[in-house]
């Protein structure tokens, strides 16, 4: 039981030392470029969107980028 409990802990502690990691790596990226407008062509879809936005370095993670688009539209489309 009690090594069980070291291995839980040594776990734990592996997780969030891999997290503070990954947080401060994302933290510590660079902002976007001041006055940057980009245009997105009309009746482009959420795929489309995200894709443009990764081929100019506005975003580094495509599918939470996606997830997020996808998300906000759900909230914001009428119902049929």
């Amino acid at each position: 039981m009690k090594r069980l409990l070291v291995i839980l802990i040594f776990l734990v502690g592996a997780a969030l030392g891999s997290l503070v990691f990954y947080v401060r790596d994302e933290l510590s990226s660079p902002g976007p470029a001041a006055g940057f407008v980009l245009e997105i062509p009309r009746g482009l879809g959420a795929r489309g969107v995200v894709d443009l936005l990764a081929e100019k370095n506005v975003i580094s993670h495509r599918g939470a980028a996606l997830q997020q688009f996808r998300a906000f539209l759900a909230t914001r489309l009428p119902q049929t």
